[in-house]
């Protein structure tokens, strides 16, 4: 018998119900509770996009946009995208403290490589400081 890994709570493994948790950013938790409260066959049409893994969220998208839904949508590509936004800034803010990191332990071994690097540094110091002034 297979096993889902998430879903509905598994007797024989005592694993929780993990339906509507969010991960990360709760996007997609978001979008399903629109299309339950918008729709009035919202949980068949999520029940539905279940089956066609693994390309569910473009499927239910689909049918969004198939039922005239276009300002969820695009509430829904605003969100993702100040999520993906957000997300970027805070890798470049881990690259950052990885490089320096990085100069801190090959100082003494790698010269040139250490130029390289904190070169690298100053320009994502540069480029974080000038998101930090605009957004401020």
């Amino acid at each position: 018998m297979s096993r889902e890994k998430h879903g509905r709570y598994d007797q024989e493994r005592h694993l929780p119900d993990n339906t509507m948790q969010p991960v990360g950013s709760g996007l997609y938790v978001w979008l399903h509770k629109q299309v339950r409260a918008r729709f009035l066959d919202g949980e068949q049409l999520l029940e539905e996009a279940k089956k066609h893994r693994p390309s569910a969220d473009s499927w239910l998208l689909g049918q969004l946009r198939a039922r005239g839904a276009d300002d969820l949508l695009e509430e829904f590509r605003v969100r993702k995208n100040a999520d993906a936004n957000v997300r970027d800034w805070e890798n470049k803010r881990a690259r950052l403290r990885q490089i320096e990191h990085r100069i801190q332990e090959e100082m003494d071994i790698y010269p040139v490589r250490v130029a390289w690097l904190q070169k690298e540094a100053a320009k994502l110091r540069r480029l974080i400081e000038k998101h930090e002034r605009g957004n401020s």
